[in-house]
């Protein structure tokens, strides 16, 4: 029975890991490699910059500086390859999405740490966060996503790390907002532990043009059409 409560004990506890991770697809604002180039001395290790955070912040109260930009507060450690700070938005976007259709997101995983403790840091996970960045007063709010393969419904998180696996790339299935934005940001967000820290935070982010839902504008085509035709008879008579 001791072994059984051992074995249980290590199932609950060995899910719980931190790392460095980042957006592949669409293409993020840093773009670091994702293949076997990254590797240096068989491992492939971090590469983006590391920001920390105050002891015991949960997921929600996250700095104000990180509501709005894929900013940390506090940096930590440079990024080993490319930039260490995000550059916001440069009047390009990666991908073009219909407002309200599915999307995959994928993620890279260069780097994994041993276990965490979730006891001292019970938010630790992973979101999708989402703003319109052409609304000044917009911030990053987590949105619904299905981590795909490890959980069936979608969910906000945080999201435990349990099926990252070093060099390998996660996908989160995301229904787009609805609203049609040129700019809209998608960040994925992770805030882990180490030992040496008060707590630890990963960004990325990606642009993404949200255009209106087609199905609405053949609606509004059609009854266009429809008002057009009815005004031509109405003229006539």
């Amino acid at each position: 029975m001791m072994f059984f409560h051992f074995i249980l004990f290590v199932g609950i506890i060995l899910p719980s890991v931190s790392g460095h991770a980042y957006f592949v697809y669409p293409t993020p604002r840093i773009v670091y490699c994702a293949n076997d180039s990254c590797v240096t001395a068989g491992t492939l290790g971090r590469q983006g910059a590391l920001w920390g955070l105050p002891a015991n912040l949960t997921l929600d109260d996250v700095s104000p500086i990180t509501q709005t930009t894929c900013n940390g507060s506090v940096l930590i450690t440079n990024a080993s390859i490319g930039a260490s700070y995000d550059p916001g938005f440069n009047g390009k976007t990666s991908a073009s999405w219909q407002a309200g259709s599915l999307q995959t997101l994928q993620i890279f995983i260069s780097e994994l740490h041993p276990i965490e403790n979730r006891t001292v840091y019970p938010t630790d996970g992973w979101q999708i966060r989402y703003r319109d960045g052409t609304q000044p007063n917009s911030t990053f709010t987590p949105i619904p996503f299905t981590y795909v393969n490890v959980i069936d419904e979608a969910t906000i998180g945080p999201v435990p790390a349990s099926g990252f696996k070093l060099g390998h790339i996660v996908l989160a299935t995301i229904t787009v907002p609805e609203d049609a934005t040129t700019d809209g940001i998608f960040q994925f967000f992770w805030r882990n532990n180490q030992g040496r820290y008060n707590g630890t935070m990963w960004l990325s982010c990606v642009d993404v043009t949200i255009t209106s839902d087609a199905s609405l504008n053949t609606v509004l085509s059609i009854f266009s059409i429809i008002f057009a035709v009815f005004c031509l008879i109405s003229v006539q008579y």
